[in-house]
Formats: C-alpha cells, structure tokens, sequence
C-alpha cells in the first residue's frame, strides 16, 4: 500500500473511531459503560463533551474529556460539588495519586462540571452509583 492509501485509511479509522466513541458515550445525559477486548469503559456527557474513563487489566488506563469536535484532553479542572481539582494525566505519579478520589467523587457526587480553557462543561451524574462500581467490590477493575 502506498502512503498516501495508508494515510487516508488511518485518518478514516480515526475520524470513524472517534466518531463512534461520541455517538455511543454521553450522549444521553447519563453514565453508561461498556466493555470490549479487555478494556472496561466509563462515559457521561451531553453534545458538549463528555468525560470518559477506561480500566485496562484491573487498573485505570485513561481519563480525559472528549469536546465535540473529538479533541480529547487529558488535563482539565473537574469540579465536583463545588470543589475544583486540577486533573493530571493518568500517566502520571500525580495522576495515579488523584484517581480513588475522583473515582468517589465521580460514583457518588451530584453536581459534576469540566473546565478547559475558559470553558465549563456538565458532566451528568445520571446513573452513577448504579453503572460505576463502589471501589474495592467484587467488579471493581479500577485501581490506580
């Protein structure tokens, strides 16, 4: 295949890909999950964005907030019953540190928004408690 055929399809597989993820996550105003090749998946959103976890093998593997536009940031303020935290990228020692907080916060709290830039956006606590799983049961496959 040439390079101009291998570009055109990886941009097609990521603009599909990316695409498919915003249709089928947060579009709703509540939390849903799903799970495919190993990999438990959490969102919660509306048209503005949503926020998105992943769990890969028992432990967190991603957690950014995806715009509209498929920009995904992994960096942002989450304010959570009026409390700001500045979020780190999971990768990150102080990203690990931040999660079983914000793993609560997200399950349990009520009023839940996203700050990037100069822009808010809600992130709907909808069917939190039920979709996400209390830390440390049974199905949990979240940790740091």
């Amino acid at each position: 295949m040439n390079t101009f055929k291998t570009i055109a399809l990886a941009t097609a597989l990521a603009v599909t890909t990316t695409t498919a993820l915003a249709a089928g996550f947060g579009e709703r105003g509540k939390w849903e999950s799903g799970w495919a090749q190993g990999v438990s998946e959490y969102a919660s959103g509306t048209r503005q964005g949503y926020l998105y976890f992943a769990c890969r093998d028992g432990s967190v593997s991603s957690l950014m907030f995806v715009q509209p536009s498929g920009t995904m940031t992994e960096t942002f303020i989450l304010t959570v019953d009026g409390q700001p935290v500045q979020v780190h990228s999971i990768d990150t020692p102080a990203g690990r540190q931040q999660w079983p907080g914000i793993y609560r916060a997200l399950r349990t709290d009520k009023n839940v928004s996203v700050t990037i830039g100069n822009r808010t956006y809600p992130v709907p606590s909808r069917d939190a408690a039920r979709v996400i799983e209390p830390w440390g049961s049974k199905d949990f496959s979240c940790r740091p």
